[in-house]
């Protein structure tokens, strides 16, 4: 990973004040994610410590679940409540291409598994039923529409 694409992806997390970003998400074409903000923190200065996740690979998930509220920007303003394992042990290669393994749980946890389901091609609104997504897609196509009155 070059230090241009870091640095690429730090600067695109930051304008969107996402939990974390996927590359796909921002049309770059490589196996990695970030998580920043309130899920990592450096103890002494309470400054922001990202977390790169190169070619990762769950090892193993929890088979309790959790709930958090998801968002994505994939699917602008739009939200849900998400059932996933409480727990994952991941692993992967860090932003200097060293090798690593975390066993995440909670709001970690999620972020990395909703970021390697970006990597699937699959979107948090797909484990919702048939109506929630129905609902969500309905309400994209009313946005989208109303952009396209105003950019016209």
């Amino acid at each position: 990973m070059t230090k241009s694409f870091r640095t690429f992806l730090k600067h695109t997390a930051k304008d969107y004040y996402n939990q974390s970003v996927n590359p796909p998400v921002v049309r770059a074409s490589t196996i990695i994610f970030k998580t920043m903000n309130e899920l990592r923190k450096t103890q002494a200065k309470g400054k922001k410590n990202p977390m790169y996740f190169v070619n990762p690979e769950i090892i193993e998930k929890s088979k309790n679940n959790s709930t958090y509220e998801e968002g994505c920007l994939s699917v602008p303003g739009q939200f849900a409540e998400i059932d996933r394992p409480e727990k994952c042990h991941v692993k992967y290669l860090d932003y200097n291409g060293n090798a690593k393994e975390i066993k995440a749980e909670g709001m970690l946890a999620t972020c990395i598994q909703h970021e390697m389901d970006h990597l699937e091609g699959v979107l948090f609104i797909d484990y919702l039923s048939k109506l929630k997504k129905s609902v969500i897609m309905k309400k994209l196509s009313k946005q989208k529409k109303a952009i396209e009155r105003i950019i016209v």
